[in-house]
């Protein structure tokens, strides 16, 4: 099972091909032009940002947000170079389409400040499905991570009726795991080398929603 790992400063990042994986290079067209691009639809919206598809325009901040890497040793190995990220913004849009209510999503506050990336992805081999999310320093314990984590609770249990979520963090990342442990999620013990695995029974959440709101 491929599994992402929850881990970015006050955020969570997992990553499809595992904990700091060798970058799958894929063919990436030339620049794409603007008529090419895909749509960037709303998804959802909360008190200080909302969550939209990602397009092709969306290039130049990915590289940015995923630039993190070379500097955060914790934060999974991502592609910078433009023709890669436009090769994932490619297969992010083919994953919506092939897993409908499913996907990474950018966000952005209401004035237009970008925040970051949020997702709820398919765990490779199971019916499982993982959360994760990886914002900029820049907004790092301003608790956009749990704003976005509960729009993708909501998605996940009130939308797509999912029986649970499943989180992986780094062992050593503790900030990661207190989001996690915050929304409910309990650890599994290690699920690959330094990857603690954790999950989210929907009716356990639910039942926190009820006592805290």
């Amino acid at each position: 099972m491929a599994a992402r790992v929850f881990n970015s400063g006050s955020e969570f990042d997992m990553n499809r091909h595992g904990f700091i994986p060798s970058v799958t290079i894929e063919t990436a067209p030339d620049a794409p032009k603007e008529a090419d691009d895909f749509s960037g639809d709303a998804f959802a919206r909360s008190r200080r940002m909302q969550l939209r598809s990602i397009r092709y325009a969306d290039i130049p901040a990915l590289s940015r947000l995923y630039a993190c890497t070379l500097t955060h040793p914790l934060l999974v190995e991502s592609p910078t170079r433009f023709i890669d990220v436009a090769a994932q913004v490619a297969r992010i849009n083919r994953d919506y389409a092939e897993s409908p209510g499913l996907g990474t999503w950018r966000a952005d506050t209401h004035d237009g400040h970008f925040v970051g990336t949020f997702s709820l992805l398919p765990v490779d081999g199971t019916d499982d499905v993982q959360v994760g999310a990886r914002l900029m320093p820049q907004v790092w314990g301003r608790w956009f991570a749990i704003e976005g984590g509960h729009l993708l609770c909501r998605q996940a249990f009130d939308v797509l009726g999912l029986p649970r979520l499943l989180g992986f963090c780094h062992r050593d990342h503790r900030t990661a795991r207190s989001v996690l442990l915050r929304f409910g999620f309990h650890g599994m013990g290690e699920q690959l080398e330094l990857v603690h695995r954790y999950e989210l029974e929907a009716s356990a959440w639910r039942e926190a929603r009820r006592l805290y709101t």
